[in-house]
């Protein structure tokens, strides 16, 4: 069960979305399709640690059947990694129009959390049951001394608050290329936890 859902036993066929002159491979999941690990900005490492996020230009194929890594954080994590910066997608299956898409963005107080503990399975399989259907995405973004780096030469960099800026790229990043994938971009709502 994720989120009250029930998850299908086996996965369907790849499914394949072309965005921004590249090929997204994901993979339908019952009554679902889904896009896991897509990059939104490059990997903040390097000369771009401690700079606002730069876009990714995709090209070729993009895997998008498995999470990308969760940004380093506070507490030990598996799989982390400073090359974080990726967003996840689940739609429905079967659309007959562009649909509202709903953003979700995790709390805690910006020193922990990841987009994997927020599976849209449960939220996109009620709105298929209710007939209301929606897209829904969840995303990564820089923690704790990574994405909010504190003191003089930070400020005066305009280094602060790197986690907000990747919030809003990957944001941007919906708005060029949600269409692709059956949204919406002018129904595009955010929401997420306060803390």
């Amino acid at each position: 069960l994720v989120w009250g859902y029930a998850l299908p036993a086996k996965r369907a066929e790849e499914v394949r979305v072309v965005a921004s002159g590249a090929t997204y491979v994901g993979n339908q999941v019952g009554s679902q399709d889904v896009f896991l690990g897509i990059p939104y900005a490059q990997p903040p490492i390097g000369n771009l640690r401690f700079r606002k996020p730069v876009a990714f230009t995709p090209n070729g194929t993009i895997n998008a059947q498995n999470y990308g890594p969760r940004c380093l954080q506070s507490t030990i994590v598996a799989d982390a990694s400073e090359d974080c910066l990726t967003l996840n997608i689940w739609r429905p299956h079967e659309m007959t129009e562009p649909l509202p898409v709903m953003v979700w963005i995790y709390g805690g107080s910006f020193i922990l959390g990841e987009s994997q503990s927020y599976p849209g399975y449960g939220i996109v399989g009620k709105s298929i049951e209710m007939d209301q259907r929606v897209i829904y995405v969840s995303m990564n973004y820089r923690l704790g001394f990574f994405g909010f780096p504190v003191g003089r030469q930070t400020m005066n960099k305009g280094a602060a608050n790197l986690g907000l800026y990747d919030q809003r790229m990957a944001i941007e990043w919906l708005q060029k290329n949600i269409w692709s994938f059956g949204g919406d971009p002018t129904k595009v709502k955010v929401t997420g936890e306060v803390f």
